[in-house]
């Protein structure tokens, strides 16, 4: 395997360990490969934020790796899933009440969204992507999200669905090379923030990680601050705590 990369290594041994998984049910054939994974758990500590792309913890990378490979043979298979702070999600999915959430790319983020929309929640991702047949379903019946993309009448769309009772989500997040460092990391923007002061609509903070047992948990927190006695600029430095304490990455990993 010389030459091969951690992410093509780990694939070529996902797709041997399903095809020998002959007749064996969606359900336990992802609880032996998640297993399989933990056991490493002393290489993914000296590699905790290998995540390719956004320095999360690595279990949230196999996760999405393994769900993958176990859909290539069942692709009707969905993940186990937990609700942290069920009662802020009651909140949110409550029609009365207008909200943003602010998220970031992890692979998982979009099953918050699956979430609130079981809930009777319409919710909608303002993405460069071109709608929800791009993004992989993590509940049983979900029928998709709306999508509003990027252009110069975006935060005009984003305005007109909160006022109909949509739920508007943001990956605030871009990829940016670290300027002494061979690595990169995080930016957060303050767009999204800026916009929910000028429209004074409540700012949520959305997180989507895998338990120990390879379950997706979904959090949604509401920050301590009151909107309109902040800055934008607070509340984005409020949201990148969060990030850090949430996800245990280190310091200077994602920045504002």
């Amino acid at each position: 395997m010389s030459g091969m990369s951690l992410d093509q290594i780990a694939g070529r041994w996902l797709r041997a360990r399903v095809s020998r998984s002959g007749d064996m049910p969606a359900a336990e054939l992802f609880s032996r490969l998640w297993r399989s994974y933990r056991r490493l758990e002393v290489i993914l500590k000296a590699a905790r934020y290998v995540s390719r792309s956004y320095h999360l913890p690595a279990g949230t990378s196999g996760f999405y790796a393994i769900l993958k490979a176990v859909r290539a043979r069942h692709p009707d298979y969905m993940p186990a899933l937990e609700i942290a702070n069920p009662g802020v999600l009651r909140f949110v999915a409550d029609r009365a009440n207008d909200a943003i959430v602010v998220t970031i790319h992890n692979g998982i983020s979009t099953s918050i969204m699956e979430v609130l929309q079981s809930r009777g929640r319409q919710c909608s991702l303002m993405t460069t992507r071109r709608g929800p047949g791009d993004f992989e379903r993590f509940t049983l019946g979900n029928d998709g999200f709306g999508t509003i993309h990027p252009d110069q009448n975006v935060l005009l769309r984003a305005r007109r669905g909160i006022r109909s009772g949509t739920v508007i989500f943001c990956h605030a997040d871009s990829l940016e090379q670290h300027p002494t460092e061979r690595r990169t990391r995080l930016r957060i923007g303050r767009n999204i923030f800026e916009f929910a002061r000028k429209i004074d609509v409540r700012v949520f903070y959305g997180i989507a990680s895998v338990s120990e047992r390879g379950a997706i948990v979904v959090r949604l927190v509401e920050p301590g601050y009151r909107l309109g006695r902040c800055s934008a600029s607070e509340m984005v430095e409020d949201f990148v705590a969060f990030l850090h304490a949430t996800l245990g990455c280190p310091r200077g990993r994602i920045v504002c």
